[in-house]
């Protein structure tokens, strides 16, 4: 079976051995060229999904505050409230129970705001600067006057610790611009 002279089989089981190398180092490459596209068209997909949950956490910011806005503007007694509070009311008589109960859920509401948009900043969906913008009702509503103060020491044990301290840190030494109260 193993012819030697005039081109026998041995010689063409050699070509057919090297042939069969370049094939298959050939499709080795275009297999590592075809999985560099998918890895570079993977990782610009990656980085667009990553962009839109950002925007999507904003989004979402930017809307409760929106409502949060909506609640001070389309309540008249929350006005109100606000009013008293801004000006150095403590609403601590009995007959403000009603007016401090609404104080209350509304200033829980922007410190759970402020708790949340630091939440998405830790997970990376808000960078520093809208951190700081999503925290501003924050240092004006809560940290503006000294019932707000006196509610946000009330809720240390029923917020996160992270953000606690981040907040103790960081927001209580900035100044809070005063109000405009009606």
């Amino acid at each position: 079976m193993s012819e030697t002279k005039g081109g026998g089989t041995d010689d063409h089981l050699t070509n057919f051995a090297v042939w069969a190398e370049i094939v298959a180092a050939v499709a080795v490459v275009v297999s590592l060229v075809f999985v560099g596209v998918q890895v570079r068209q993977s990782t610009a997909e990656t980085v667009l999904n990553r962009r839109i949950a950002e925007a999507t956490a904003y989004q979402s910011l930017q809307e409760q505050l929106a409502v949060i806005t909506t609640i001070q503007i389309e309540n008249p007694d929350l006005r109100r409230v606000m009013s008293r509070v801004g000006n150095g009311e403590t609403l601590e008589a009995p007959a403000d129970e009603d007016d401090r109960r609404l104080y209350l859920a509304f200033e829980r509401l922007v410190i759970r705001l402020a708790d949340l948009a630091y939440q998405q900043h830790q997970a990376g969906l808000v960078d520093d600067a809208r951190l700081v913008s999503m925290l501003a009702p924050l240092r004006l509503e809560v940290f503006g006057n000294a019932l707000g103060l006196s509610i946000w020491e009330s809720m240390e044990s029923s917020l996160p610790p992270d953000f606690w301290d981040y907040v103790q840190r960081t927001q209580l030494t900035v100044p809070a611009e005063p109000m405009d109260r009606p």
